[in-house]
């Protein structure tokens, strides 16, 4: 599976951009390029850190969210929604290791994250 494709999977599926170069740009910017394969061990953590890129966009442009995400009523429940999943998107790649093998003792790190 490439990279675009692991991205893809993160999104659960949703094509938020009609243009496919705008998810590309997302995974040069977190220095990956769309077509390597993706490996776990090496990638994982910039391939979420492009996950919160792209939710955090979206998070400027509400509507266009919500033009995918229909479940929600009203445009404060979608942004309710997107800034919950970004928090946990945030932890999330704060208590991954930044290299490939490395642990990183989440317990420790808390005491200090904002």
């Amino acid at each position: 599976m490439t990279n675009r494709e692991k991205l893809t999977r993160e999104l659960a599926g949703k094509e938020y951009y009609d243009d496919p170069t705008v998810y590309e740009d997302y995974l040069t910017e977190n220095d990956l390029d769309p077509d390597d394969e993706y490996d776990k061990g090496t990638m994982e953590k910039k391939l979420f850190k492009t996950v919160f890129s792209v939710l955090d966009a979206l998070s400027r442009d509400i509507d266009l969210y919500r033009r995918i995400e229909t479940e929600f009523s009203t445009t404060g429940e979608a942004y309710r929604a997107l800034e919950k999943q970004l928090e946990r998107l945030q932890w999330r790649i704060n208590t991954m290791p930044d290299n490939a093998g490395e642990k990183r003792n989440s317990a420790v790190f808390m005491l200090w994250h904002d």
